[in-house]
């Protein structure tokens, strides 16, 4: 998951929350001042959110391919 959250390739990830953080900072600024279970539960939290807009995003995709790939055929004439 690099680039999480901004960190970039120069980031680290943070051992509580699993997210990445700006190498600049000392400590991860997400869950300082949470619990180690707190943090564990966020962490996974915005990763899920990350997976349900990632496959939205996908099927978006998806479809525009689709519907490209039939308005060509329709423009240039179905091959058979």
């Amino acid at each position: 998951m690099e680039g999480v959250c901004g960190a970039g390739t120069d980031g680290k990830y943070c051992p509580r929350c699993k997210l990445a953080y700006p190498s600049a900072l000392s400590e991860c600024p997400r869950c300082t001042d949470l619990s180690d279970a707190e943090a564990a539960k966020m962490g996974q939290q915005v990763k899920t959110e990350l997976v349900k807009v990632n496959s939205s995003m996908a099927r978006k995709f998806l479809f525009l391919t689709i519907t490209g790939v039939v308005v060509f055929l329709f423009i240039y004439g179905l091959p058979f």
